[in-house]
């Protein structure tokens, strides 16, 4: 076979599987949109966090595909590893979503009455503005890390060919335009939701619901990965 034929098939395969694995898997884009809604970021702060999201994921399972090849592991142990990682990530992902749908309903219904420096007293916070930075820091970096622990199987198999016969520059080819699909996509999915929705009208007594909906995203999106397996 010639080899040149070989890593253009693999090229072309790892685009087009990076492509349709980012699509029929919600949580790639899913929780950035439902996030964004509730946490008031950017479209570009959006777009940024879900970059570096997706660069996470595909560095740390080229990273952990390099490191058993070194080591001399063959493909059942690293697959091995990469489902066992899977399913760390699939609970630590449920926990977040649980979290900030808890974090939600306490928004939703939980208000207390609260005074103003002026003496006054209000039960309802929507006519204050309150920092929400910290929050909204942390549900990034635990989607970072969940991202980054995250294995993305499909990658593996990719990488393989190449690397039995020692040809790293095919390894890194692949692997590049595998994650370029893969981020590229995720961009793009991100962005129709973002445009989606603010297409759709919301008025401005639901936003103390918009915790509440992005936690049910999350969960969704949860549940999906358990259902994929």
């Amino acid at each position: 076979m010639n080899p040149e034929y070989s890593i253009s098939a693999l090229l072309l395969a790892a685009a087009s599987i990076g492509i349709v694995h980012t699509i029929i898997e919600p949580h790639h884009y899913l929780p950035f949109a439902a996030l964004s809604k509730s946490n008031g970021w950017s479209v570009l702060r959006t777009l940024m966090y879900a970059f570096f999201c997706g660069l996470g994921h595909a560095l740390s399972s080229v990273l952990v595909g390099m490191a058993g090849l070194a080591l001399g592991a063959g493909l059942g142990a690293v697959e091995a590893a990469n489902l066992a990682r899977g399913e760390i990530v699939k609970w630590m992902f449920l926990a977040f979503a649980v979290a900030y749908t808890l974090y939600g309903l306490k928004n939703a219904f939980g208000r207390k009455i609260h005074m103003h420096p002026d003496g006054s007293f209000h039960k309802d916070e929507s006519c204050c503005k309150h920092k929400t930075s910290g929050a909204s820091s942390a549900a990034f970096w635990t989607l970072f890390l969940i991202f980054a622990l995250g294995p993305c199987e499909v990658l593996i198999p990719l990488v393989m060919p190449p690397a039995a016969n020692s040809d790293w520059t095919g390894v890194f080819s692949v692997a590049i335009t595998f994650s370029a699909a893969s981020i590229i996509t995720m961009l793009a999915m991100v962005s129709a939701l973002l445009a989606g929705m603010k297409m759709v009208p919301t008025k401005a007594d639901l936003s103390r619901y918009a915790g509440l909906f992005t936690g049910i995203v999350l969960c969704f999106c949860a549940a999906w990965m358990f259902l994929e397996g």
